[in-house]
Formats: C-alpha cells, structure tokens, sequence
C-alpha cells in the first residue's frame, strides 16, 4: 500500500458525574500516504462496538485493508479507538484496564475527537505532514455514526477551527 502507520497518544480530561474529573492517555491509530506529497484532507475513523472490551489493536484486520487503501489514496486516516473501550494489553504504552467506559457521551466524544485532532496537527508539525487544503471527514458506522454524526453538529459550533469539515459519512447509527 506505501503508507505509514503510528499510533497518536493524546491526554483527555473531563468531568465524569459519578467519579469526578478523569484524566487518561487515549488513542488512535494513523495511517498515511509514504509519499511527499501533500495530504488531501484528514479522515477520523470511528467503528461500531459491540460494547465490550474487545482487542481493536487486531480487529482493524476488518478494517486495516480498508484504512491502508484510504491513506494509499492521499489521505491521512485515524481509527479512533473509545476511550475504555480500547484492547486489554498496552499499545503504545497505553494501558486501557484502568479506563473509564465512556460509550454513548457525547461531550466525551467531543473532548475526545477534538483533543485527537490536536494531537494530528502535532504530528504533522513534527513530522513535516503537509495537508494546504486542511479538509476533514468523519466516518463512522452504528456507535461511530453517532460519534460522527454528533461530532460534525458540535464542530460547527466552534468559533476557531483548524479544519475544513467536508463531509461526514454516518451509517447505521440511531
């Protein structure tokens, strides 16, 4: 496929009604063109769960092929892996078993996506990503619908953005 691999690590914070402030490390993993090229545009990539602690780290098996074939193309793509909801072993020196689930909240999802497109433009800075056009798409299917769908709602709320959200594909999703 000529493309790179590396997993983002990123600190979230927020306020959990019934345990108070939470601070853990999240991640995504990102796939990008192996070219110096610049990059179309930034996709964020959240699956559906079948809401339980399920090893991801393998499972983009169902979705590897698919998250090569877009970064191949000129894009850079994030699976988004949820905030407890990531495999048991660390990945990345991240170690999900201390995690609080937070499926279905959708300000964490907000908290989360936005401080995982932090975390990009970072690595794009550090690493000489050029990305002019700074287009972003979200994608996602039954739990990720919701996260996308309900991200692109919010995204449009902020006075600064650092993208241009395009499109949002959000399919089988309440």
């Amino acid at each position: 496929y000529g493309v790179n691999s590396v997993y983002l690590t990123y600190a979230v914070s927020e306020d959990i009604p019934s345990t108070g402030t939470e601070e853990t490390t999240a991640i995504g993993a990102l796939y990008y063109p192996d070219t110096i090229d610049d990059i179309k545009g930034l996709i964020i990539y959240s699956p559906g769960t079948e809401l339980e602690n399920k090893d991801v780290k393998d499972s983009p098996g169902d979705y590897e092929n698919f998250l090569k074939a877009y970064a191949s193309h000129g894009y850079a793509i994030i699976y988004n892996y949820y905030i407890g909801l990531a495999p048991s072993e660390d990945i990345a020196g991240v170690n999900s078993g201390e995690r609080h689930q937070r499926l279905s909240i959708m300000n964490s999802a907000e908290i989360q996506i936005t401080a995982l497109l932090d975390s990009f433009v970072d690595y794009a800075v550090d690493n000489n990503l050029s990305m002019p056009n700074k287009k972003l798409f979200l994608m996602g299917h039954s739990l990720g619908a919701n996260y996308s769908a309900g991200y692109h709602l919010y995204y449009q709320t902020l006075s600064e953005r650092k993208f241009n959200l395009t499109a949002t594909l959000a399919g089988s999703g309440a």
